[in-house]
């Protein structure tokens, strides 16, 4: 197919979708969009550039940039707006609580830091901004800041709201991903990675950059950085044809990292092609060296503001698969060209930690799905029912001058089985510095964007709008509070009984989203294996898996979940999923 009918096929796509009337049968609704309520000396509007859904609670705690800092010199402290809210009671006034925090002196802001959920139900914040381009310094420039956040202090000023600083990291960081691992030893770690030091010095510009394809470990338990990460060993990269050597390298910002099986940590994008790393304990006097392994690499790989999500395990099948996707993002080199004029529709899946299993090798494969319209800068979220909801971004590269952003109303579903159906239009813009996330309803909020017209939607799928029977928890689990879950035990779940013909088929556990830059690496779908009771319908027994160990198991990644918060649903035959119970898993 030639670029210009594949240009225009796009197009048709995308001028269909702006006509889909919102809420047909089998599509989800949206609500009315609106803005932030802010305070005194807050701007006038609120642009939720980082969402993460709170443990055991549900709201959603939301931050911004503030250019305004600028002004303010480095050496003093900056102040970081954040607010912690429902998304679903609306407008009201007591829907958000807003505060303000001075970071440390000479950190900057949390402007395009990365962040993660701790197992203990703390978010944990790296990177970050100390420089605003100016007149004569057009350029961003990192953070060495580490923060923990305590939902807990939010109303305590003298905790600063819940903030508490960490030592500082080895190097300066904007754009990092931040990432939850269990280490050689079974113990929960973050792994800090990518970013650049400044954007002026990225190896693009011929300038090399200390953070650019370099990592760090927080040990969670030692409360220190593990090392300096010039102790870790080069990353591979990739020096391809029209690609500048190094340029390209392959972390860079925000890189997709997803944690799999046996606990390694897979790298997917988003600027070249993927490898994996498994992070030993390196606390010894002899360093070990950390076994990047690479994977093929392909023209399709480099998705330039791409989307990258670790499929549901949906049947739970023998053995798991950690089958990731990746989707839409642009082509900035196609086979040695300028770049194509429109974003991805394409599709590529691999299995991030087999060798053996197909057809989904340790190579990538073009999914047969193709995405209804192409998109880069959307975000994608995980529904309890087992399918992935993609939303906003623009069918066109939205950081080209002098064109046209097409922005991209249409939200669109995927089905392991079907592929991809057109969902009902979204009314704001939802593009660069987009936000989206799974609330413990099942709905999901939609927020952010840089040109925006009302800060939050929230979204109904269509599982909620069906006028089906939804199930609820009963006895022990449906009590006030949460539950608490251990490895390598049965647990009976009761539920409200459900008309005839109707039965529970799934109990799902599911991460709270933490999102920045409409990339969250950190969902994770886990289908518990399901044995209902013969003599009732109201009872379920769940087997919590054993953890998986570096040496072995049959029972491997997605599968699997690493300690911490989730949030538990129960999906009836019919694909309702119940309200959120949170559980701890221990």
């Amino acid at each position: 197919m030639n670029s210009f009918v594949s240009f225009s096929l796009s197009l048709l796509l995308l001028l269909a979708a702006a006509f889909l009337p919102a809420g047909l049968p089998g599509q989800g609704s949206w609500g009315q969009g609106y803005w932030h309520p802010t305070s005194a000396g807050w701007p006038s509007t609120f642009e939720a550039v980082n969402m993460a859904v709170i443990p055991n609670d549900g709201r959603v705690i939301v931050w911004d940039l503030n250019i305004a800092n600028q002004n303010i010199a480095p050496t003093s402290p900056w102040p970081q707006r954040f607010a912690v809210g429902d998304p679903e009671l609306l407008p009201a006034t007591t829907a958000f609580t807003n505060r303000i925090v001075p970071i440390p002196a000479g950190y900057g802001d949390l402007f395009c830091s990365g962040h993660v959920w701790l197992p203990n139900g703390r978010l944990f914040v790296a990177g970050g901004n100390t420089r605003y381009p100016s007149t004569g310094a057009n350029y961003f420039e990192g953070s060495r800041f580490a923060a923990i956040w305590n939902p807990a202090d939010l109303n305590n000023q003298s905790l600063n709201y819940g903030w508490s600083w960490l030592p500082p990291m080895h190097r300066k960081r904007w754009y990092p991903t931040v990432t939850l691992f269990i280490d050689s030893l079974g113990n929960p770690r973050v792994m800090v990675s990518g970013g650049v030091e400044s954007t002026a010095s990225e190896p693009c510009n011929g300038v090399p950059d200390a953070a650019f394809n370099t990592y760090e470990v927080w040990n969670i338990a030692g409360g220190a950085w593990e090392r300096d990460p010039n102790q870790v060993p080069p990353l591979l990269e990739y020096n391809g044809p029209s690609v500048g050597t190094g340029c390209y390298s392959v972390l860079g910002e925000y890189p997709r990292m997803h944690l799999v099986s046996t606990n390694r940590v897979f790298l997917s994008g988003m600027f070249t092609g993927s490898n994996r790393v498994r992070h030993l304990d390196t606390s010894g006097p002899t360093p070990t060296p950390q076994n990047w392994v690479a994977s093929p690499w392909n023209n399709l790989n480099h998705r330039s503001y791409g989307s990258s999500v670790l499929l549901p395990n949906v049947g739970n099948t023998q053995g798991g698969r950690d089958l990731i996707m990746i989707l839409g993002g642009y082509a900035k080199y196609n086979n040695g060209g300028p770049g194509n004029t429109t974003s991805f529709d394409t599709c590529q899946i691999i299995d991030g930690g087999a060798t053996t299993f197909l057809p989904y090798p340790n190579a990538w494969t073009l999914s047969p799905h193709t995405m209804r319209v192409g998109r880069m800068c959307a975000n994608v979220v995980l529904l309890p029912n087992g399918e992935v909801l993609a939303l906003g971004g623009c069918n066109n590269n939205y950081f080209q001058q002098g064109i046209t952003r097409a922005t991209v109303y249409a939200a669109e579903v995927f089905n392991q089985t079907t592929g991809w159906r057109f969902d009902s239009n979204q009314g704001s813009p939802r593009e660069y510095h987009s936000t989206a996330v799974l609330l413990p309803s099942g709905k999901v909020v939609s927020a952010g964007g840089d040109t925006r017209s009302s800060d939050y939607e929230v979204f109904t799928p269509d599982y909620l709008a069906q006028g089906q029977t939804r199930p609820a928890f009963a006895g022990t689990w449906g009590n006030p509070g949460y539950m608490i879950l251990n490895w390598g035990t049965d647990y009976g779940i009761e539920h409200d009984p459900l008309p005839c013909g109707c039965s529970i088929s799934r109990v799902v556990l599911m991460r709270p989203c933490s999102v920045t830059h409409h990339s969250d690496m950190d969902q994770r779908y886990v289908e518990l294996a399901n044995v209902p009771q013969p003599d009732s319908d109201a009872i379920n027994t769940v087997v919590v898996r054993t953890p998986n160990t570096p040496t072995g198991g049959n029972t491997r990644g997605s599968t699997e979940a690493p300690p911490g918060w989730y949030m538990a649903f129960l999906i009836t035959s019919e694909g309702t999923p119940s309200m959120a119970k949170w559980v701890l898993l221990q």
